[in-house]
């Protein structure tokens, strides 16, 4: 995180949860909760809610294969101008290269149903960064308030 004028605002959070969908909804409350504790902008909140729902139910479902046993570990912290979210797992993992950015126009035409996910947390977001390690994989997301001019 860079440091932001007023540091006495950050907020952080860290929870280690059941690789289970049922906790896509906490995850996105932690996220609108942390936001609103330090006045991060109310429509940049709900952009990083959803590439961080979208991360977390693609390492529940892909990276862990949808194995509630295995766990994921959320670290938030929150500024009034930044937020960065790091999850991190011990499933098999994602190449990034593996998904370029998409064609819309071409994905829409044939109407398939998901695949969207990385190319909205690439679009909603200032930095997606993948990695995977011996220690496990991560996927480190950040937003930033960007001044209207």
């Amino acid at each position: 995180m860079t440091s932001s004028p007023n540091s006495d605002c950050v907020e952080h959070l860290s929870v280690v949860l059941a690789c289970d969908t049922i906790n896509l909804e906490r995850i996105r409350a932690h996220v609108v909760e942390l936001c609103g504790r330090v006045g991060f902008p109310a429509a940049e909140a709900a952009k990083v809610q959803l590439a961080v729902d979208e991360a977390a139910a693609n390492v529940m479902l892909h990276s862990c294969g949808g194995d509630a046993a295995q766990e994921i570990e959320v670290d938030i912290t929150c500024c009034a101008d930044e937020i960065e979210v790091i999850l991190r797992d011990r499933g098999v993992g994602f190449d990034p290269a593996s998904h370029p950015p998409k064609d819309l126009k071409q994905h829409l035409a044939v109407f398939k149903v998901g695949g969207l996910g990385v190319h909205l947390m690439r679009t909603l977001l200032d930095e997606v960064e993948w990695t995977k390690g011996v220690s496990g994989n991560a996927v480190r997301m950040v937003k930033r308030v960007h001044d209207a001019k």
